[in-house]
């Protein structure tokens, strides 16, 4: 039995039956029995096979008469498990029973070299299996799934998901790793820089009982051939997400937008989005099991690539406001534009969101790892796929509910005598000014 930083290891990811425990004789026959044993100067081993043979108790039953009838824990405990050969699980729920401590549990299955195959972390302190045996009211943490599963990369990032998790540490190799995210559904931690193959555990912090998870885990140098289909069609489904999230907050901003007559005109910097991104094309490379960093830089190269398009973007004089032309009024009121292709809105940054120049712009930020013959083409499908979608969307989902307004100058001296006049210097914007459309 290994001990960790005090924690007892626990192996394997078997799922064992949460039966209780039998309770002993409660009869003063059986305690004075277990005393007399003790007076004769009985060892706990001796006493403990004595009342299984000669009284007909179960293991679990001359247990709990020992330990009333004045044997210690410790020795009991020893002799339950190396005499009477109890399960090592059976065992630990007749010690929790009949009041051994968590530390004292711990101990005794590390001094017989017990190995408890579990797949859970029983939150009152015992290595125990799911769900909740012993009749606790606490809630027992739920099975682990790892992502990714079994092996992954330097510097990646492995996710691992339950009900009712704990404050836990999770070590490879005996080793902490550092938490990047804990909840208490799922825990993401950075797995470490060099090579390892080893076990991957929890170790709740309240106590130091660890569970051994996955009983070899592999992380393998980030360079190592990479599944680079698979990344790119993460990466790519994670930049259409984060995408729709970015347009969802889309506004044209005041006073950058100004109305003259029917006309409305812009510089770069009109269109920005109250969302933003999410980090999507990062959390999707690094749960395939890409390392950390070529997580990032593919993640920060769609992010320039498309700001390069959102920053540069203008209203390049569009008629969006043909009543503004000729208003009967000293204040033309907010009116929403005339619905235009997002396309209409020009930007000199439009290019960065084609393939070849998508394609370049990926392989600079990933560097050489990514001009490799496996990589050219998931690549190519990358920048294509994200290039088309881009170009299917400008051309079809609309700018709506831009609202003008503005003076009419010509009529504010003469109202009666200039019936009609244009909106001079007037402004326009908007919030979510481009309705959800599939991108």
């Amino acid at each position: 039995m290994k001990r960790v930083g005090g924690a007892l290891a626990l192996a394997g990811l078997v799922w064992v039956a949460a039966a209780a425990p039998l309770v002993a004789q409660r009869g003063p026959d059986m305690e004075q029995i277990v005393r007399q044993l003790l007076a004769q100067k009985l060892s706990a081993d001796a006493a403990a096979r004595t009342l299984v043979s000669e009284y007909r108790q179960t293991p679990e039953q001359a247990v709990h008469a020992m330990v009333r009838g004045g044997f210690a824990k410790r020795p009991t405990a020893v002799a339950a498990l190396r005499s009477l050969e109890m399960k090592p699980t059976d065992a630990v729920q007749t010690f929790k029973a009949v009041g051994y401590s968590a530390g004292e549990v711990q101990d005794v299955l590390a001094e017989t070299g017990r190995l408890v195959e579990l797949s859970c972390i029983d939150r009152d302190g015992y290595p125990a299996p799911c769900g909740n045996p012993g009749g606790s009211a606490a809630t027992a943490m739920g099975a682990v799934a790892v992502t990714p599963a079994s092996q992954s990369y330097t510097d990646s990032i492995v996710t691992l998901e339950s009900s009712n998790i704990p404050q836990v540490q999770v070590l490879l190799a005996g080793q902490p790793l550092p938490i990047l995210e804990m909840t208490s559904t799922r825990v993401r931690a950075r797995l470490p820089s060099s090579p390892v193959t080893a076990a991957l555990s929890l170790r709740r912090v309240s106590d130091g009982v660890e569970g051994v998870v996955v009983p070899l885990y592999t992380v393998s140098q980030w360079e190592a051939p990479l599944n680079w289909v698979l990344l790119a069609t993460e990466a790519l489904s994670g930049a259409v997400e984060d995408a729709q999230y970015w347009i969802s907050g889309a506004r044209i901003e005041v006073p950058t937008c100004i109305v003259n007559g029917p006309i409305a005109v812009a510089g770069p910097g009109v269109l920005r989005s109250s969302t933003g991104f999410q980090g999507r094309v990062r959390q999707r490379l690094e749960a395939a099991g890409a390392p950390a960093t070529l997580a990032q830089a593919w993640d920060g190269a769609f992010r320039n690539a498309w700001h390069a398009w959102a920053s540069q973007t203008t209203i390049p004089g569009l008629p969006w406001y043909p009543d503004f032309a000729l208003y009967p009024g000293d204040q033309a009121p907010p009116t929403a534009n005339v619905p235009t292709p997002v396309s209409a809105l020009i930007s000199a940054g439009t290019i960065e969101m084609q393939q070849e120049p998508l394609k370049v712009r990926l392989q600079q930020a990933l560097g050489a790892v990514s001009k490799t013959q496996e990589a050219e083409g998931p690549l190519t499908l990358f920048a294509g796929g994200l290039g088309a979608r881009f170009l299917a969307w400008s051309t079809k989902a609309l700018v709506l509910n831009v609202l003008g307004s503005g003076p009419v100058p010509s009529r504010s001296g003469a109202p009666g005598a200039v019936p009609v006049g244009p909106v001079q210097s007037g402004m326009c914007s908007g919030q979510n000014v481009i309705p959800a459309f599939p991108f």
